[in-house]
């Protein structure tokens, strides 16, 4: 949009992307073509899309009509309206492949740091400007204290998730390794909740002379005072410790110095 169109050679070689197009094709195999009904046109500002079943310039649901500086852009943004109106035809609207296969993308990567977690847009998705690189809201729930997201797609074709809040939890109990334990990715969860935690508590630390701190089993964020702990904020959804080796592995590379201790793990900076 404003003329801006990821470069889709790029976003087409992402195996996300390849495979939601390859689920596109197949769909739109099966749906009965007719004419073209998007096609580039050359406007008075540089180019845009011409509806060829309204007779006018193409208009989004929100009224907005598009307007390009090449004419490529404008044949990508036809193209991909072409994939979107076949699959709304075939499927009705607003249930296409695209949506779900980005829904499932979200849902995994919202459940490896979050097992119980479930989410809606927060308004209605608009694909083109998922395509075009935007954050899109989420509303979240079953994330601590987390109740929004963003979504985003970079110029690969690659997803990529935030969380929009970080405090601390009261204590949720025990999460220690067991069989019923919820499967946890370390590198989801340090990126949704430990680095946005831990870049905050790290600079405080290290504004007061710190040069390291520990992470219980619990999630407890502690420094040693002589030798008691001295908690200072607590992780949400910390990774049981059978999980710690890959963790430390996110941590560095990531370039945290972090080791396992006995009930902890120990973070040290310069």
């Amino acid at each position: 949009m404003d003329g801006k169109v990821i470069d889709p050679d790029k976003r087409n070689a992402a195996p996300f992307i390849q495979q939601v197009m390859a689920d596109v094709e197949q769909a739109t195999a099966r749906v009965p073509q007719s004419d073209e009904r998007f096609s580039p046109i050359e406007v008075e500002n540089g180019y845009a899309v011409w509806d060829n079943i309204r007779d006018e310039i193409y208009v989004d649901d929100e009224g907005v009509s598009e307007e390009f500086t090449s004419r490529w852009q404008a044949e990508e943004y036809a193209r991909q309206l072409k994939h979107v109106k076949t699959l709304a035809q075939y499927y009705g609207e607003g249930e296409t492949i695209l949506i779900r296969q980005i829904s499932y993308q979200i849902t995994d990567t919202l459940q490896s740091a979050f097992p119980e977690a479930t989410w809606e847009f927060a308004e209605p998705l608009r694909l083109s400007h998922l395509l075009d690189g935007d954050a899109i809201r989420l509303s979240t729930r079953n994330t601590g204290n987390h109740t929004f997201a963003e979504v985003s797609m970079d110029e690969y074709g690659n997803l990529h998730l935030q969380m929009l809040t970080v405090s601390a939890l009261k204590r949720r109990g025990d999460k220690s390794a067991s069989p019923d334990t919820p499967k946890v990715d370390p590198a989801s969860w340090y990126s949704l909740i430990g680095k946005p935690f831990l870049v905050e508590m790290i600079g405080n630390l290290q504004a007061k002379g710190h040069q390291k701190l520990f992470i219980g089993e619990q999630g407890d964020v502690y420094i040693l005072n002589g030798k008691d702990p001295e908690v200072k904020g607590k992780l949400e959804h910390f990774p049981p410790k059978a999980y710690w080796p890959a963790l430390l592995q996110v941590f560095a590379d990531d370039e945290l110095e972090a080791a396992e201790t006995e009930n902890a793990v120990e973070i040290t900076w310069a």
